[in-house]
C-alpha cells in the first residue's frame, strides 16, 4: 500500500532496494519476519508542513559544515534527522537530533542506537538486525519498510502480517537517500543535506568519525563531468563501490522525484557537485 506526497513516484526507475549487496537475502527475510511481529508502530506518511528539515549523515564534510547546520537549526528551528553514527557525533557536540534513522541489516550497525538520545524518535527499518529493536524497545520507535516492486518475497511477508496496510520508503541503496524520501513523507518540502558526500575526502576519510565497517572497502577514481556547448568540465572524486552506486541512484531519484521537494546539499562532496552542476559520470 503506497500513500505518498503528491508528485512523488512510488516506483522510480533503477532504484536498488535494501542492502542485499552486503547482507544475504535469507537474513533480510528472517529479520523482517521477526521484527514486524515485535508490534512496533509503523511509520506513516504525514501531511505537508511548513518549514525545513536537516538530514545529517556521517560523511567527512560534517566538520566543515557544522556552523552552517547550527545556523539553520537555531534561526529556523529546523529539526535534525540523523542517520547511523551521525546521531552520536551530534550528541558529542551537544546537538540533539529529533529523529535517528537506520537501514542496514548487518548486526554491527545496531550499535548506532545502543545509547539512547533523550527526546529522540527512532525510525528502524524492518530489515535491520533484531538487536536494534531490542535497544529501542523502551523508546519512541517506529518501524518502516524499504521494499521495491521487485521484492516479492519481502512483500509477501509484509502482506501476511499487515494485510497490505504498509508503506515503502523509496529512494535507493543507502540510508542517506532513503532519508530524503522519509523526510519528504514526514511533510517537509525544503530539505538540507549534511554529511552525505558519496565520496572520500581529499585526505582519504570516508566518515567524519571512525567507522570500521568502511575501513578497507577500497575506492577508485571517478570522473564526474558537466558537458555542453562542445566542452567538458569536471572533477575527479575517489569513491567506493557503494558511494558510486549512491551517486547514480541519487541522479535517477532526483530525475524522477526532484520536483516534489527542494534540496540543498552542504559541503564539497560529490552529491553537492552533481546537484549544483548537473554533472554525470563520464569515466573512471
Amino acid at each position: 500500500m503506497q500513500v505518498l506526497p503528491e508528485g512523488v513516484d512510488p516506483e522510480p526507475k533503477d532504484m536498488v532496494s535494501g542492502f542485499a549487496v552486503n547482507t544475504p537475502e535469507e537474513t533480510i527475510l528472517s529479520n523482517i519476519s521477526h521484527n514486524i511481529r515485535l508490534q512496533f508502530p509503523q511509520f506513516c506518511p504525514q501531511p505537508d508542513r511548513p518549514g525545513q528539515a536537516c538530514i545529517v549523515g556521517g560523511g567527512w564534510s560534517l566538520d566543515d559544515t557544522l556552523d552552517e547546520l547550527l545556523e539553520i537549526c537555531w534561526t529556523t528551528g529546523a529539526p535534525i534527522i540523523a542517520v547511523n553514527g551521525a546521531g552520536k557525533w551530534l550528541m558529542e557536540r551537544n546537538i540533539r537530533p529529533a529523529i535517528l534513522m537506520i537501514l542496514d541489516a548487518r548486526e554491527p550497525t545496531a550499535e548506532f542506537v545502543d545509547v539512547e538520545i533523550p527526546g529522540c524518535k527512532y525510525l528502524i527499518a524492518s530489515q535491520c538486525h533484531p538487536k536494534a529493536f531490542e535497544y529501542c524497545k523502551d523508546r519512541e520507535t517506529y518501524i518502516y519498510h524499504v521494499i521495491s516492486s521487485k521484492d516479492e518475497s519481502e512483500k509477501a511477508i509484509l502482506n501476511s502480517y499487515y494485510n497490505t496496510f504498509w508503506t515503502s520508503v523509496i529512494g535507493g541503496s543507502t540510508v542517506g537517500l532513503r532519508a530524503i524520501s522519509l523526510t519528504r513523507m514526514i511533510g517537509y518540502k525544503f530539505i538540507h543535506l549534511f554529511g552525505v558526500d558519496s565520496c572520500y575526502s581529499p585526505t582519504g576519510e570516508h566518515h567524519a568519525y571512525p567507522q570500521e565497517l568502511n575501513d578497507g572497502e577500497g575506492s577508485g577514481r571517478m570522473y564526474w563531468a558537466l558537458t555542453g556547448n562542445g566542452t567538458t568540465k569536471g572533477r575527479e572524486f575517489r569513491c567506493s563501490t557503494w558511494q558510486a552506486s549512491q551517486a547514480q541512484n541519487f541522479k535517477d531519484f532526483i530525475a524522477v522525484n526532484g520536483k516534489s521537494f527542494r534540496l540543498h546539499i552542504h559541503g564539497d562532496g560529490l552529491l553537492a557537485y552533481m546537484l549544483k552542476t548537473g554533472a554525470t559520470l563520464s569515466g573512471d
